[in-house]
């Protein structure tokens, strides 16, 4: 028997990733201190001016409000070859690349994170990991939100969305679509051990919110593993047996793996995922109340 070092334990998961198709680009990012906030961004074939711009924004926002940051940008673009990743990550100026099988829009993206990140085993960061993470899209909506959002941030911030809130009715949808997501009930006595009562529950909508390391902590990784099985689960998989899958129709497009209909219930359930289902919030939350638009840690 022998022992390896720590950095060699590290290359030694990297080609392992390599070798399930999953590359990663980084700018020392396997051995510098953590930053504050960890901004992951999931991209498929955005424009990169664009997504640097989005970057760039985030980064000086964070920063207007005292943050340091991070950003991981996650690519489902399956075109991109791994001797593309580094000049690419120079055009984002990102500090790290990784390409990810495109399945599970953005939810799978940000559950991909999670998992590969829950138990730090990987030596990521000397000290310990970031307190907050903020998950987007590489181009996010409404950027005044984002402002006036993260002007809100504490240390004691456990979910904040960084789009709108609405009330949803135990996979009711908000704002009158009336749209029907049976599997948002399920995931709420997932992840709150009761069954989805009557009177609604926060959601939200864009797949863009900041949660704290402790709140996604708070749930066991199996959880998460089953979520992504689900949200990733290849055509013929029992998910899309569901009436509502079947119909959904998104932009055109039927449910598929890349866009599945189940990534829609994740998009509107991650409050509930991360204990913030007060539907209050959605009454309270404004642009002259930010305060009012997350839950804390108690």
């Amino acid at each position: 028997m022998f022992a390896l070092s720590r950095r060699a334990l590290v290359e030694l998961a990297l080609l392992l990733l390599a070798a399930s198709g999953i590359f990663l680009a980084s700018k020392r990012l396997l051995w510098s201190a953590a930053p504050d906030v960890e901004v992951v961004l999931s991209t498929y074939r955005e424009d990169p001016t664009l997504v640097s711009q989005q970057i760039t924004l985030l980064r000086r926002v964070l920063a207007m409000h005292g943050w340091s940051s991070r950003v991981i940008v996650y690519s489902k673009d399956e075109s991109l070859l791994l001797d593309q990743m580094d000049p690419m990550l120079k055009v984002l100026g990102a500090d790290a690349i990784v390409s990810l099988p495109n399945r599970g829009r953005e939810g799978g993206t940000y559950l991909n994170h999670i998992l590969s990140h829950y138990d730090n085993s990987w030596g990521y960061y000397r000290r310990s990991p970031s307190r907050h993470v903020l998950f987007a899209q590489s181009l996010l909506e409404n950027t005044n939100l984002l402002h006036s959002r993260i002007s809100a941030l504490r240390k004691s911030t456990a979910f904040m969305s960084l789009g709108p809130y609405a009330s949803c009715d135990c996979g009711r949808d908000a704002h009158g679509q009336k749209r029907y997501f049976p599997r948002m009930r399920e995931v709420y006595s997932m992840f709150t051990g009761e069954l989805c009562p009557g009177g609604g529950q926060l959601c939200t909508y864009k797949g863009q919110f900041i949660v704290s390391r402790r709140q996604i902590l708070s749930h066991p990784k199996k959880r998460y593993q089953h979520l992504l099985e689900i949200l990733e689960a290849p055509k013929g998989h029992w998910i899309y047996d569901d009436p509502e899958d079947y119909h959904w129709e998104y932009k055109g497009q039927k449910s598929s793996p890349s866009s599945p209909f189940f990534g829609h219930v994740l998009e509107r359930s991650w409050p509930t995922i991360f204990r913030c289902t007060d539907p209050g919030i959605a009454d309270n939350c404004s642009s002259h109340n930010p305060h009012s638009c997350q839950c804390l840690h108690k």
